[in-house]
């Protein structure tokens, strides 16, 4: 799925890593064209979005992406799920790798 070209363009997707993932896992974000050319990319540990193991709740965070760009990062922690056919489509489309522990 592609977004038009903004200024400030916003992402809504729904993702869930198992909870026997490593906190060291990494996030991996990438900023592609409609042809799949890499623009830009950043890889977070999942341990530095969520600070507080076990907590349930919502953090905000900017994201330093390589050149100089920056992503505002809204995640949830706990919670229900998205559903497991909504799960597998949604890694499909936006290149966000699960790369188990480290």
């Amino acid at each position: 799925r592609l977004v038009p070209a903004s200024p400030s363009p916003t992402f809504e997707c729904d993702w869930q890593v198992d909870g026997e993932v490593s906190r060291r896992a990494l996030l991996i974000l990438e900023v592609r064209t409609g042809s799949r050319e890499l623009l830009n990319s950043a890889n977070i540990a999942l341990g530095d979005v969520f600070t507080e193991p076990g907590s349930e709740g919502s953090v905000e965070t900017w994201v330093n992406l390589q050149g100089g760009a920056t992503l505002f990062l809204r995640a949830s922690h706990g919670g229900q799920a998205p559903s497991s056919s909504r799960r597998r489509s949604l890694f499909r489309s936006w290149s966000l790798h699960k790369l188990g522990k480290i």
